[in-house]
């Protein structure tokens, strides 16, 4: 049963491999840090915090002016799909058993935002572990690893108005969290049916394809605006 979702969904991260680009966004000049006496390592660990905490507004402040709109906007769409997905996962194991909603479960195909999201942003992951620093002037350069990925990756901060801030170019398109927010929508659509009780916990049980099939009718347009998200980047 998880090898069918798993083979169908790989194609999901397929399509997300490689997707690049930049907004251009020209938010408010922002207010620095409380800490400014940050170092590049440090700013990494207050952004995920913040994050964590969905103190986005905070996280713009930690981000280049350029690219804060944009980098705010992609998190909360992928925090959106993946609070989606615990809202299903939650129903399901609660309805008809922890085996059903592991082979449900998505959270894993963004356990790495690096490969979805470009490097810049794989900072915030759900693992990670920070390695060595570089310090040119008022670029600094923070290589990083993730679970079950064997090279590491690197994290661009650059010093504005006195503090560090995370520099990832290129950034995500408006197209990217469109994407991330319509899947979103899928999944908790398929929560909704389910939590009418069109599908009883029994035929769940019984027919667990059913909720597999389900999930590909409702993420199948998200899916597909990724794909779209991602031919429309230009090449490197």
């Amino acid at each position: 049963m998880r090898s069918d979702l798993l083979c169908w969904l790989s194609g999901f991260a397929c399509l997300l491999l490689g997707l690049a680009g930049c907004e251009q966004v020209e938010p408010e000049r922002s207010a620095p840090l409380e800490n400014a006496s940050h170092t590049p390592q440090e700013a990494i660990l207050h952004l995920r915090s913040l994050r964590d905490g969905q103190r986005f507004q905070e996280l713009a402040e930690g981000v280049v002016p350029e690219h804060a709109g944009a980098v705010v906007a992609t998190l909360m769409a992928v925090d959106d799909f993946l609070g989606a997905n615990r809202r299903l996962c939650r129903w399901v194991r609660d309805k008809a058993g922890m085996g059903l909603s592991r082979q449900v479960d998505q959270a894993y195909l963004l356990e790495d935002l690096g490969i979805y999201l470009g490097d810049g942003l794989g900072v915030f992951s759900s693992e990670v572990a920070l390695l060595d620093v570089s310090n040119a002037k008022d670029v600094a350069r923070v290589s990083y690893a993730v679970p079950r990925r064997v090279l590491a990756r690197e994290a661009v901060l650059r010093r504005v108005d006195g503090t560090w801030r995370l520099d990832p170019s290129p950034c995500c398109s408006a197209d990217v969290s469109d994407a991330f927010r319509e899947l979103a929508r899928g999944v908790d659509a398929v929560f909704a049916e389910l939590d009418s009780g069109r599908i009883t916990p029994d035929e769940l049980r019984d027919q667990p394809e059913l909720l597999i099939e389900k999930m590909r009718l409702r993420l199948r347009r998200g899916v597909w605006m990724l794909s779209e998200a991602r031919a429309a980047e230009p090449e490197a």
